[in-house]
């Protein structure tokens, strides 16, 4: 019997060395082909450290590859010798190439030093495995479960959540969103955000922070397969484009930019189920929602009351969606999303004199705020809402709600961001990867910010009070 366990937990540890081995090396592949394609900048600046390191004194030829040679920045050369001038190195770039696929070769008569990216993965293989192992694996089998471990290998997204950290290094950073800031136009700023590899925007925005956004979308689906587990970051565009249709039915008009192209539901669709009456072909939750908007705009006109309708309705499915999942992460989200748009409600339903009546209809429940209070208060006015909020642990947006309605919506935005922030130091589970989503759809909004005061030539200053807080 004990040679029978022996047996049974050689197996399982074998088994848990070739998942190990198998993430580590899928990792380490998946790092290669991300360095072979950095965007421009960085590419050539780890080009020049890495030139750097491999100078001797001397006169050296410097090789690249022949797609690389298309794009050489006209300084490089200069930086190169810049960057070796301690060595008393002397570089030129050869304007013939080698077949390398990322890196550069120097050359040195009979003497070359290869520093493509493959060379150096594989000079520095074994180091990097240990510290890949490290970051997926912070725990040690010892005398726990081994069983346990392999489980986690295969269920906790360690190869996921490896290749978003990956991804991370490629988010925009504060001091980029400095330079764009200090651009003098709009134009630089385009130009800009292409090395960092986006792509379009010259002629409109939209189109590049659209293009940015598939890139998410694709790259979970690459990951996952099935992303339906973070529906709940798209019901808002669902429930936009419900909107969309609603007020299309009673325009009498066919826009098909009003539409927003990731959701749960084609547009198309629900366009098409608004138009004809068909709402048994929505989504049940939906449906009733969607009947009400159109009855109300059709009967009354009352384009405000259809949009506070859809609008719950679209923070009704995202907390459902988040209580539903069960993971910490998308349970937060939905609660700060619910909660931060019912104070944005609260605050401009005091300003244009709206009845308890009418918050009761346009706040969503959720834990962390009372509705019937919050309704109360905004019923009396600002400074209500504001003693209310200092009770919540939205006590710091009270101060800053004074300030104007757009600050508060930026400190929602940045509260989000700080509470998803500790996921970058997260080796398990979808938090990461969700993380990953926000960051991104924080950052297009925050381009979009910029992009927007740059072709309006707004005061930087006035920009800047309305760029949000980067992940990274």
């Amino acid at each position: 019997l004990k040679r029978g366990r022996s047996a049974a937990d050689l197996k399982v540890r074998q088994g848990i060395l070739a998942k190990k081995q198998e993430l580590i090396g899928q990792v380490l592949s998946e790092a290669l082909k991300e360095a072979k394609n950095l965007e421009s900048e960085r590419y050539f600046d780890a080009v020049v450290k890495l030139a750097a390191e491999s100078a001797m004194e001397g006169h050296g030829t410097i090789y690249f590859s022949e797609a690389d040679l298309k794009r050489l920045p006209e300084d490089l050369e200069e930086r190169m010798n810049a960057a070796a001038a301690g060595k008393k190195a002397v570089l030129t770039i050869a304007s013939e190439p080698r077949e390398i696929e990322g890196g550069c070769v120097l050359s040195y008569g009979g003497i070359e030093a290869s520093c493509s990216f493959d060379a150096i993965f594989d000079s520095a293989r074994e180091q990097l495995q240990d510290v890949v192992h490290k970051i997926l694996f912070p725990y040690t089998a010892g005398t726990e479960w081994v069983k346990e471990e392999l489980a986690m290998a295969d269920n906790q997204y360690l190869y996921e959540v490896a290749r978003i950290r990956t991804k991370e290094l490629s988010l925009l950073s504060a001091d980029f969103f400095e330079q764009l800031l200090s651009a003098p136009d709009y134009e630089t700023c385009i130009r800009l955000l292409k090395e960092k590899g986006w792509e379009g925007g010259q002629d409109d925005w939209e189109e590049m922070l659209a293009r940015e956004r598939r890139k998410t979308w694709e790259l979970m689906e690459e990951l996952l397969g099935d992303t339906s587990v973070f529906n709940v970051f798209l019901y808002a565009n669902d429930y936009s484009n419900l909107k969309a249709a609603v007020k299309s039915c009673r325009h009498r008009t066919e826009l098909s930019n009003i539409y927003i192209e990731q959701g749960t539901v084609p547009a198309d669709t629900i366009r098409k189920a608004l138009s004809e009456n068909r709402f048994e072909e929505l989504p049940e939750a939906m449906q009733a929602p969607a009947r009400e908007a159109q009855k109300v705009l059709l009967q009354t006109g009352d384009g405000q009351l259809c949009d506070i309708l859809i609008d719950r309705a679209a923070l009704e499915a995202i907390y459902k969606a988040g209580k539903d999942s069960g993971d910490l992460f998308l349970m937060l989200y939905a609660e700060l999303t619910v909660a931060c748009a019912d104070i944005k409600t609260a605050v401009r339903a005091c300003r244009t004199g709206k009845d308890r009546g009418f918050l009761m209809r346009a706040l969503a429940s959720c834990d962390s705020l009372d509705k019937d209070r919050l309704a109360d208060a905004a019923a009396e006015g600002e400074e209500a809402v504001a003693k209310y909020l200092d009770t919540t642990e939205y006590h710091e947006g009270a101060a800053v709600m004074k300030e104007s309605l757009s600050a508060f919506e930026r400190w929602c935005d940045n509260l989000l961001i700080r509470r998803i922030r500790p996921q970058l130091y997260n080796a398990f589970g979808l938090g990461p990867l969700a993380a990953y989503v926000l960051a991104r759809e924080s950052e297009i909004k925050s381009v979009r910010i910029v992009l927007s005061g740059k072709k309006n030539q707004l005061p930087e200053q006035s920009i800047r009070e309305r760029v949000r807080e980067t992940y990274v």
